[in-house]
């Protein structure tokens, strides 16, 4: 969850800067991410040479540890990866639709301005950078599956009081719990794809962080021309019902397990 804050921070601050910097300077002023780059460059240039002598550190630990004691080695679970990959699919759907939609349906369906709209953007990833941090907690004490199984269970019901509202106020009131419901589980789709692919941790880690962004930013297209045939209070409700089958999904995920093996053996 640490380090997920790093980067659902910097798509909560970075729609704000880039505001600020085209309301000061128009277009050009885009080219200040440029300067943001090169420090970043700078950085990991001398960061990344300590990062891997501290990657090196723990690893020699590792083995020195797991050769006094009993090892645990993951097996791959490939039917269980798949049907967290349903849950993933669903998420990043909706997540990308609500980014999507939201706005446009406080402007014409509550009847509010576009800064009142799009502000729901914001709200929403600045409670993100807060409730991803308080997830990981979570996840620790309760598991990984609990966490997963409420969070999506609370976006269904967050969504679906979010489509029968018609009052800027209670919106505003009902992105806390979407917002805890979206981010509190985000480290926990990656976790426990790495435990299910516990011998492929990489590909794991490519298919629910990659999945988290990318299925929904294709999918929704779709959901604005079922928006444009059929209005935004119709495409809110889909949202709800594939928010629905994503829940439905957490009753599938089977525990975690793992092989115990001696080191005698």
């Amino acid at each position: 969850s640490i380090f997920s804050v790093g980067g659902n921070g910097g798509f909560g601050v970075g729609p704000l800067l880039a505001v600020a910097l085209v309301t000061a300077f128009g277009m050009k002023g885009i080219f200040s991410f440029a300067a943001i780059a090169i420090l970043m460059s700078g950085a990991l240039f001398f960061l990344v040479p300590r990062i891997k002598k501290a990657a090196d550190r723990m690893e020699k630990y590792a083995v020195k540890i797991s050769s006094n004691q009993e090892t645990v080695q993951g097996e791959n679970n490939w039917h269980a990866f798949s049907r967290l990959t349903v849950v993933i699919v669903c998420r990043s759907i909706v997540f990308c639709a609500v980014e999507s939609f939201l706005p446009l349906f406080c402007v014409h369906v509550l009847l509010q301005s576009n800064g009142v709209g799009s502000s729901t953007l914001t709200i929403l990833s600045l409670i993100g950078v807060v409730t991803t941090l308080i997830g990981g907690v979570l996840a620790d004490r309760f598991g990984y599956i609990k966490v997963i199984k409420y969070c999506m269970a609370g976006l269904v019901i967050s969504l679906v009081a979010m489509v029968m509202t018609r009052n800027i106020i209670v919106l505003y009131m009902l992105l806390i719990p979407l917002g805890f419901a979206a981010f509190a589980s985000y480290s926990s789709y990656v976790v426990l794809g790495q435990s299910y692919l516990a011998k492929n941790i990489g590909f794991a880690s490519g298919v629910t962080l990659g999945l988290s962004f990318s299925v929904g930013g294709i999918v929704v297209p779709s959901l604005g021309w079922f928006a444009d045939s059929y209005g935004l209070p119709a495409v809110m409700e889909l949202i709800v019902l594939i928010a629905g089958v994503g829940a439905l999904g957490t009753f599938f995920l089977p525990p975690i397990s793992k092989k115990k093996l001696n080191k005698s053996m």
